[in-house]
């Protein structure tokens, strides 16, 4: 059915929705007026919209600058990658999958620096013929900029794909670029604020990938 499968990072391959808001906490000495919930919403997006439009709420593009830059120095750290893991099965998942011939890729919010050393660092960079992320295209998550780069990298059509994701911006993402979507429920949303979102899919968690595919995991 699908020939290619287009993932977002955070929240669906890897656990990082607690870092990410560690992260923020180590750079409320700003006195940032996000609470952890509205953080989590915005999740997906790249770090400066948040800080400008979440967490600051203001116009000022100056101070967002820098507060991004500063949460990314805090994503540079030891602990953030001591803290990251896979979640269960991933890497599993990831190797059948390429296993039974589909084309395989990242489309995330992340920043495309910081997402090459996460991949690197995890060491599942191989399982993907394209790694894009917020610096890859000009205007990122919840426009479909990135998946429609997606599709045209790994020469397949909008039909061909499944986007996965875990957040709003994904399922805006996916239909905006006409693909199929899915959300996997571990990451920032719940089961109902994924039903009022109307993806395609919902999985439990990635392991449940091949009631859509209409395969079984041959290990």
């Amino acid at each position: 059915m699908y020939k290619a499968i287009i993932f977002d990072f955070d929240g669906v391959l890897v656990n990082t929705t607690g870092n990410y808001v560690k992260a923020f906490h180590k750079i409320e000495a700003h006195n940032l007026t996000a609470d952890d919930n509205e953080l989590k919403s915005h999740f997906g997006k790249p770090v400066l919209n948040i800080m400008a439009t979440c967490v600051l709420k203001t116009d000022r593009i100056e101070d967002a600058q820098q507060l991004a830059s500063e949460f990314h120095e805090e994503v540079s750290r030891k602990w953030f990658l001591d803290d990251m893991a896979l979640f269960p099965k991933t890497e599993n998942i990831l190797q059948e999958l390429k296993k039974q011939g589909f084309l395989l890729s990242i489309a995330s919010g992340t920043n495309s620096t910081f997402l090459i050393k996460f991949l690197d660092y995890l060491k599942i960079r191989k399982y993907f013929s394209v790694v894009l992320g917020s610096s890859d295209v000009k205007n990122c998550k919840p426009y479909p900029d990135i998946a429609l780069k997606a599709l045209d990298s790994l020469g397949v059509t909008a039909q061909d794909a499944l986007y996965i994701g875990d957040a709003e911006a994904d399922v805006s993402v996916a239909k905006g670029a006409g693909i199929a979507s899915a959300i996997v429920l571990t990451g920032v949303l719940n089961r109902k604020e994924a039903e009022d979102l109307s993806p395609d899919y919902i999985l439990k968690d990635l392991s449940e990938i091949w009631r859509i595919l209409g395969k079984a995991a041959s290990s």
